[in-house]
């Protein structure tokens, strides 16, 4: 199991959504829409590049800034969720495991959205099977 108290303290942008977003009930949408396991890779991509584009549309509203938000966090926020219910379908994508595959040469350094999410979650699941 990975470190909950360092994912919390660190990682979870929920705190700044709550300061900066006004409409919470929207924010609560949006994250129990985003936080269910996917059923298939095409709803893993809907679910993360809807937050994305959600977060995105605030941020252009002037309604907030990136920095406060941290869009391009999505894919590690959303894996962490669908990870503790679904540990062996649903990788959680650390910045470490990243920066890894990418130095071994197997993964591209600009890794975003869904569609990066996803070759990383086939590329550990690939490498975990082969161990």
């Amino acid at each position: 199991m990975f470190g909950l108290k360092g994912l919390f303290r660190s990682h979870v942008p929920t705190t700044s959504w709550t300061k900066h977003l006004p409409n919470q009930d929207e924010v609560t949408a949006e994250l129990q829409t985003v936080l269910r396991v996917p059923t298939n890779e095409s709803s893993a991509r809907t679910q993360i590049d809807g937050l994305m584009k959600y977060l995105d549309q605030q941020i252009q509203s002037g309604e907030t800034t990136r920095e406060e938000l941290q869009p391009n966090t999505t894919p590690f926020f959303i894996s962490a969720f669908w990870h503790m219910q679904r540990p062996e379908e649903w990788p959680i994508m650390y910045s470490s495991a990243r920066k890894a595959l990418h130095a071994n040469g197997i993964l591209d350094r600009q890794v975003k959205g869904g569609d990066g999410y996803l070759k990383f979650a086939r590329l550990f699941s690939t490498l975990a099977k082969e161990n």
